[in-house]
């Protein structure tokens, strides 16, 4: 079955990197499997490694040169959330919502798996910081959930 016929026409990685402001956690991930090439890419504050490791990158190494296709991909991908590519303006906006970004350099075609490695809690007010002065945002005693907080904020400032 093809699930992927209303795919966007051409893909432009150097755009995606634009559009997310080059950011520094924008990790490219290039499996090899046969003759071959995948791409992944992702932001590395925003996702479960251990998830791309194992259900990803272990899953293409398991699998045959004939096998790796789009379709294959989306049925057989251990994990839960995949969704297919249809604009290529939407590829930063999933990047940001925490998933992978499996692309296919060969078909010139995409999708999405989602390994996000969701931030603990939400945006909230200060309570106990009443005179700082700008943006009103709280944080935790965590540095890694904090620097979530605040690498989300600003890529979607910029």
């Amino acid at each position: 079955m093809n699930f992927f016929k209303k795919q966007a026409k051409q893909i432009d990685v150097e755009s995606i990197k634009k559009q997310l402001s080059n950011s520094p956690d924008l990790v490219n991930r290039t499996v090899t499997v046969g003759n071959k090439t995948i791409e992944l890419y992702f932001l590395k504050i925003l996702v479960n490694r251990i998830s791309i490791e194992k259900n990803i990158i272990s899953f293409l190494n398991n699998s045959t040169s004939e096998e790796i296709n789009l379709n294959y991909l989306f049925e057989h991908l251990p994990i839960t959330e995949v969704k297919e590519l249809v604009e290529t303006n939407d590829i930063s906006k999933y990047i940001l919502d925490g998933f992978t970004f499996i692309y296919f350099p060969f078909e010139k075609k995409g999708l999405f798996a989602g390994v996000g490695d969701s931030v603990e809690r939400s945006l909230g007010k200060a309570e106990t910081e009443s005179l700082v002065y700008g943006p009103k945002i709280s944080f935790t005693e965590s540095l890694s959930t904090n620097i979530k907080v605040l690498s989300i904020i600003f890529l979607i400032l910029i």
